[in-house]
């Protein structure tokens, strides 16, 4: 005589019980295609399951935390305590140049028609 089928465990359930992914491995149960989640078989280790779950996840995302480098910033200032950072001139200072050198170009150039005509009157 054929090896009878395993029969799905679940209460009044008849149907054949599904092969490797109807094996629940908390209640070491067999079930159909209908009652092979944990929830539709009513499981007794649900509670464990999502528990193990639970930490699985928090162990990944406790592994995956990005972790603050102590020292880079400063509480206090808010800035960055690396070195100065020149950022240009500031207005004043360019302002104070051009003068300089528009007076240095009228020292050392020579004198223009309208300068020697005013010097002979």
């Amino acid at each position: 005589m054929a090896p009878r089928k395993p029969r799905c465990n679940f209460k009044e359930c008849k149907e054949p019980a599904q092969r490797i992914i109807g094996d629940c491995g908390f209640c070491n149960g067999h079930f159909c295609q209908k009652h092979r989640m944990l929830e539709s078989h009513l499981c007794t280790g649900l509670e464990d399951c999502k528990r193990e779950s639970h930490a699985r996840n928090a162990d990944k995302l406790n592994s995956e935390r990005t972790t603050v480098i102590k020292g880079l910033f400063s509480a206090t200032r808010k800035t960055y305590p690396g070195p100065a950072v020149w950022l240009g001139p500031r207005a004043a200072d360019v302002t104070e140049a051009a003068d300089q050198q528009a007076r240095i170009r009228h020292e050392s150039s020579e004198p223009s028609a309208t300068d020697i005509s005013n010097a002979e009157s």
